[in-house]
């Protein structure tokens, strides 16, 4: 089922209103398992439409009450509006199925997106990503606002036999395995909190030559280390070359400028750098189980063979999603 399909023009009036806007000045930016929509009138604000199947209403105002927080902070994070309620999200239903809506500041500047990654932008990467770490020690939801989910409650790791198929056995012992070793990992208040979780070129918008980050929409808490590591295998999937001597390579030096800005804003024990392997494959295994689950159609290839038989092959195998040890 598409957006589309269950979004009427009722639906839609109802959630603008709440706002404070009008559904006439709405124009579609994008369409996919969000509906994004520009706003005429007024300063650059965008409407977020999201269906419950892609997330609950209740945890996306956890997810924009945190990014407000953030905000108020001076943290390098899109805008968000209340509505005239006083809350950040509106709530809808239609064709039966739940709606809710978050309006964000429009962001001037260019997408991160098709860019390549240069040592400051790396830097500067990190500098937001220490910001944010370092912030969220402090956060405390606002009154009666729902949290975010912990890492294990996710149900591809909380349950992942009821995600995956009985022919993927293999590939649902190792989700037991990792959620096994995490659970012996302490979490220490400077090292685990809310993390963003999806810090890729898609999410990252250069303003006055600075990063801003966007689309806060996996958000959890988990430790500080797997965003480092998740930003990582971002990084290394946009690498050109499947060579593993390159993504290595290109690796270790991302990591480098990454800490350098990193360590500008805040402090992670390099205890949990050690144990960056452990998170590159949790996100690996996030992936891999998401894709699967919903049959997205994944055309690209990683060392000749289509990315889902890739990442298959990886978890089954152990295979350490790239090596970052050996010289920088």
């Amino acid at each position: 089922m598409e957006l589309a399909d269950v979004l009427d023009d009722a639906a839609l009036r109802d959630l603008a209103s709440s706002f404070g806007v009008d559904s006439r000045d709405l124009a579609i930016l994008y369409d996919g398992r969000n509906r994004v929509y520009s706003v005429a009138a007024g300063e650059p604000r965008v409407l977020k439409v999201i269906p419950s199947w892609v997330e609950e209403p209740a945890l996306a105002e956890a997810e924009v009450d945190w990014v407000a927080w953030l905000h108020r902070r001076g943290a390098p994070v899109v805008r968000p509006y209340p509505t005239r309620q006083g809350g950040w999200v509106a709530r809808a239903t239609s064709e039966g199925v739940e709606l809710s809506a978050c309006l964000m500041e429009r962001l001037r500047g260019d997408p991160m997106e098709g860019r390549g990654w240069t040592p400051p932008l790396i830097e500067d990467l990190g500098a937001v990503m220490g910001r944010l770490h370092a912030l969220t020690r402090d956060y405390v939801p606002g009154v009666g606002a729902p949290r975010r989910p912990e890492w294990y409650e996710k149900d591809w790791l909380a349950r992942p036999e009821k995600t995956l198929h009985p022919s993927q056995a293999a590939v649902i012992e190792r989700c037991h395995r990792l959620r096994d070793a995490l659970m012996q990992l302490p979490r220490d208040g400077d090292a685990f909190g809310l993390i963003h979780d999806d810090l890729h070129t898609g999410n990252l918008w250069i303003r006055n030559g600075r990063i801003t980050v966007l689309d806060f929409e996996c958000c959890h808490t988990n430790w500080l280390a797997s965003d480092i590591a998740s930003a990582l295998l971002f990084a290394i999937w946009k690498v050109p070359s499947t060579d593993a001597d390159c993504a290595a390579e290109f690796a270790r030096a991302f990591l480098r400028h990454l800490m350098v800005g990193y360590r500008r804003e805040h402090h992670l024990d390099a205890d949990w750098l050690r144990r960056l392997p452990l998170f590159l494959k949790l996100r690996e295994m996030s992936l891999y189980v998401s894709a699967s689950y919903s049959g997205r159609d994944l055309t690209e290839e990683r060392d000749g063979e289509p990315l889902l038989a890739f990442w298959r092959h990886n978890i089954e195998q152990d295979v350490p999603y790239v090596r970052l040890d050996g010289p920088d």
